[in-house]
């Protein structure tokens, strides 16, 4: 589900010639032609940030060590970063677990993890790898600062945008 510290809409709804890609179901079918964004369209710039609060949760209760999230790039120069990742196995305690991550995954000194895929296929899978867990519930929240110029029906406008084809838990 989408929280409540969300700021955007779902989908691509405003650029010209642009699939919806409304569903967020696409995030869980392991297909690599279908996504998931997440946008907001201004006419001017602005240094609001474009968050993405998802909540997610497990079938069951299990012990997860991984998370694998695929990303979609788009014209921004930088890429989204996850400024909270919190897990609970009743959906009410939540625990960060930003400071726990044992790969070689980018956080820097404010618990800020950056994602960042790759130029040549305009996607990549950042593995996110941190102790295990008992958990049913994981609460990604995601940031992008960055808009780029896209052509809409009524002229040019600024499109900040979360693209994701996947998220894995193992």
């Amino acid at each position: 589900t989408i929280g409540t510290t969300s700021n955007g809409v779902s989908g691509n709804n405003q650029e010209l010639g642009s699939l919806r890609r409304d569903r967020l179901d696409s995030i869980i079918d392991n297909a690599a032609d279908t996504w998931f964004e997440y946008e907001s369209v201004t006419r001017t710039q602005t240094n609001q940030p474009l968050i993405l609060e998802l909540r997610l949760k497990l079938d069951a209760e299990s012990i997860v060590n991984t998370l694998d999230i695929s990303t979609v790039a788009f014209g921004a120069k930088k890429h989204p970063k996850i400024t909270r990742l919190e897990v609970s196995i009743d959906g009410i305690t939540f625990t960060s677990i930003l400071d726990q991550i044992v790969s070689n995954a980018e956080v820097d000194g404010n618990n800020i993890l950056d994602l960042n895929p790759t130029a040549d296929n305009m996607s990549e899978s950042n593995k996110i790898y941190f102790p295990p867990r008992k958990i049913t519930y994981i609460n990604v929240m995601f940031q992008q600062n960055e808009s780029y110029l896209i052509k809409t029906s009524s002229g040019s406008a600024f499109r900040k945008a979360i693209g994701l084809r996947g998220i894995n838990v193992i």
